[in-house]
């Protein structure tokens, strides 16, 4: 049951590490775990991934390389890592969890790379909640035209944000040729369509 998942979440690499550890924490303090145990298990399976990638970007600014350079590399290796390792299942245990919006969703719709990374995710899992629920949280933080450019259609899950999408580009076409009437030119489509001529 729940103390099995308990035991097998801190069995994880860098379990301690992981975003919800404190409510899983909690939640194996309350199934009566014990705490020596609970120690164990985060100290056994702490492997350090994360500042290991730290000691690593230290050495290479000691040897000269340049931070930003380092930066960039660390992150694009991170946002293929990402793309190669997602698993839809547990990003949707995000919901049935209760736990609410992860705090690091606000900074990756605010990051224009990271912003790319689920873009790229939500073409491939389309039926993925956190992906949609992104998106939607992406046009509304005003990224629309943008959401029409690279999500490649899977802003279409929302009509909301379709609609909003929609609209972006209508204004784009309409602003774009002012000389051009584009209502008269819907108009005049609408009706030769309906009217056969």
């Amino acid at each position: 049951g729940t103390m099995e998942k308990c035991v097998t979440f801190f069995e994880g690499k860098d379990s301690v590490m992981e975003a919800d550890v404190i409510q899983k924490i909690r939640e194996f303090v309350s199934l009566k775990g014990s705490p020596q145990v609970l120690v164990q298990l985060l100290g056994n399976n702490y492997k350090g991934f994360a500042e290991m990638s730290n000691l690593i970007c230290n050495w290479l600014e000691v040897i000269g390389e340049d931070s930003t350079t380092v930066d960039e590399v660390v992150n694009q290796h991170f946002k293929q890592y990402v793309v190669t390792n997602f698993d839809p299942k547990k990003a949707d245990t995000i919901f049935s969890e209760g736990v609410g919006e992860p705090e690091w969703l606000e900074f990756m719709i605010h990051s224009p790379e990271w912003r790319g990374v689920i873009y790229e995710l939500a073409r491939t899992h389309k039926s993925c909640l956190m992906l949609n629920f992104a998106i939607q949280k992406i046009s509304n933080a005003g990224f629309e035209g943008e959401l029409a450019e690279r999500s490649g259609g899977s802003s279409a899950v929302f009509f909301s944000v379709f609609t909003r999408v929609l609209r972006h580009a209508l204004k784009i076409l309409a602003t774009s040729q002012p000389e051009i009437k584009f209502l008269t030119l819907v108009r005049e489509d609408w009706v030769e369509h309906t009217t056969g001529n």
